[in-house]
């Protein structure tokens, strides 16, 4: 008998999602007096962390005037520097790279609020756990989601984006659900 072993990666990710970033400006280009430019930074965090909500952009950012949090000084700042930024799409409180970039659920190492993930991401994640199986019922698919993000339980918020979320993969038509079990279309 073949006894397959499974290593501890595959224990604690399954599923091979992506570890949340963390996006550093350092590599990118000063002006002559040493400050960097908002509309760079803005552009490396969102391609590097896309669909990366408002909220934590501007508190990306905040460090950089010397903040540690997102006061309304810093949103008046990204909310400028957005009007005539190039390269970055604004879909609800969600940026994503101008160019069309394919969704990477980043749930290993999430720390982030249910809030603050995107509803496309949560969709992702629930497709490629569904590829993973050979159906799965709908509440077993919200459970592995929400742990696969690292949530300790499901309350209200959570249920509401799971809920959203699986509208949004069935929608897509790459997903189904089939006698009460979700399966690939």
């Amino acid at each position: 008998m073949d006894k397959r072993e499974t290593s501890l990666e595959d224990k604690e990710n399954p599923y091979k999602f992506d570890k949340q970033k963390q996006t550093s400006f350092s590599e990118l280009p000063r002006s002559a007096n040493g400050y960097f430019d908002l509309g760079d930074c803005i552009r490396a965090a969102v391609k590097n962390e896309y669909p990366l909500h408002y909220e934590l952009l501007c508190k990306k950012v905040a460090p950089l005037y010397g903040n540690e949090k997102a006061t309304v000084k810093i949103r008046r700042e990204v909310d400028n520097a957005l009007r005539s930024l190039k390269g970055v799409v604004r879909k609800g409180d969600f940026f994503y790279p101008a160019i069309n970039a394919k969704i990477i659920p980043r749930a290993v190492g999430n720390t982030r609020e249910i809030k603050h993930i995107s509803i496309d991401e949560l969709a992702e994640a629930m497709f490629i756990i569904v590829s993973n199986s050979y159906g799965i019922m709908k509440d077993h698919l919200f459970k592995a989601t929400v742990q696969e993000y690292g949530f300790a339980r499901s309350g209200e918020k959570i249920q509401t984006a799971m809920q959203n979320a699986y509208k949004v993969l069935l929608n897509s038509k790459r997903a189904k659900e089939i006698d009460g079990k979700v399966v690939l279309s």
